[in-house]
């Protein structure tokens, strides 16, 4: 009888020793699951939270762990291809595909540096090519009604913002040549208005 017991006591102090290794190997996977994933190391982090699920198949804390690191591993991916697709857009000047990218990177990854510079160079590219076009228009609705110097200060404009811009160059050629003409105009009549004034104004 007594030795009955002494088996039973030992048998329960093995079951408690077991379970206690048990608790302590699933807690150790438990917190490096959680490390590796507050890290970034989404890859160890599955692994972890693999080894506690296989000691604990229906434990919700890694459970939760495995998921959140599978779905961030899915985003790192997809950033990635996103941010080679932006450096493409970028390198064929293709600004408007770029910032686009950049765009659906940033909300999966709000941080990411690369991203947010390509996406500004992009904007800022945009920005330029867009007062470029306005400038060009306004030019050349400008030359077309003869208001020759308002031309030549919307050309200036122009070749600050992008020397030797042919089409800028071709409209302050235009513009200049006839505002000589008028302004040479303006002065022979200002000189023979002169002459009438002062009595000299010959027949």
């Amino acid at each position: 009888r007594a030795l009955e017991m002494q088996r039973e006591c030992q048998h329960l102090l093995e079951e408690r020793r077991v379970e206690e290794e048990r608790r302590a190997r699933l807690k150790q996977g438990l917190a490096l699951a959680s490390d590796a994933l507050e890290h970034g190391n989404l890859a160890q982090c599955i692994q972890s939270a693999s080894r506690a699920l296989q000691i604990d198949p229906g434990n919700s804390q890694a459970q939760e762990l495995k998921q959140q690191a599978s779905e961030a591993l899915v985003r790192r991916r997809k950033v990635a291809e996103l941010l080679a697709a932006a450096r493409g857009f970028y390198k064929a000047q293709n600004y408007e595909s770029a910032c686009r990218v950049c765009a659906e990177g940033l909300a999966l990854d709000p941080e990411h540096a690369e991203l947010g510079l390509i996406q500004q160079q992009s904007q800022q590219v945009l920005a330029r090519q867009t007062q470029i076009r306005d400038w060009l228009k306004q030019a050349q609705e400008r030359l077309q009604v003869g208001d020759y110097l308002a031309v030549l200060a919307t050309t200036d404009q122009l070749l600050t913002l992008e020397p030797d811009l042919p089409r800028a160059l071709e409209m302050q050629q235009q513009a200049a040549e006839p505002l000589e003409r008028q302004l040479k105009l303006e002065e022979l009549l200002a000189e023979a208005r002169g002459c009438e004034m002062a009595g000299d104004f010959e027949e």
